[in-house]
């Protein structure tokens, strides 16, 4: 098993992923406590099929000092889920 920390300033853009073929789990500390954020994230995934508006989490976002980066303009939807596009073999 490998262990690995990191630590990242207030105000750095950051998204964690798994690149890799296996099933890992992280542990995501935030200070200020960030757990109402991510409430909201999932309500807004179940309220739009995991499709939610740009607009809707650019709000979202501006609410709770968070930024999301690279999200479509106007009335677009931008697909959010942890499960990769296609299956791995």
């Amino acid at each position: 098993m490998l262990g690995i920390t990191w630590w990242y300033p207030g105000g750095w853009c950051i998204a964690p992923y798994n690149a890799g073929r296996v099933e890992v789990r992280f542990l995501f500390i935030t200070s200020p406590a960030l757990d109402g954020f991510f409430a909201e994230v999932a309500d807004l995934n179940a309220a739009t099929g995991g499709n939610p508006p740009a607009e809707a989490l650019k709000e979202l976002g501006d609410r709770w000092d968070c930024r999301f980066t690279d999200l479509s303009a106007g009335d677009a939807t931008t697909r959010m889920v942890n499960e990769p596009t296609e299956k791995a073999p």
